[in-house]
């Protein structure tokens, strides 16, 4: 399956509208999740993060994704 950006946009269509993808849009496109798993944000309320450098154990992302809603300018991760 060659990509271009009129095949990206189509099949992100599809995701987006929870049309099904045929077996090979499934082998190069998945679903996509706005928000992440776990409810921790709430921590990142207690720290200022704009425009600092953050340090985040990688898990599911959860954590990078809260670092980078807070401002964070740079984020390292590790799992």
């Amino acid at each position: 399956m060659q990509v271009n950006l009129e095949s990206d946009i189509t099949i992100a269509k599809k995701l987006l509208y929870r049309q099904p993808l045929d077996m090979e849009e499934r082998m190069h496109y998945g679903q996509i999740y706005p928000f992440s798993n776990e409810d921790i944000g709430c921590y990142y309320d207690y720290y200022d993060l704009k425009d600092k450098k953050a340090l985040c154990i990688t898990s599911s992302g959860d954590h990078i994704i809260y670092a980078s809603q807070g401002g964070a300018t740079e984020i390292d991760a590790f799992d």
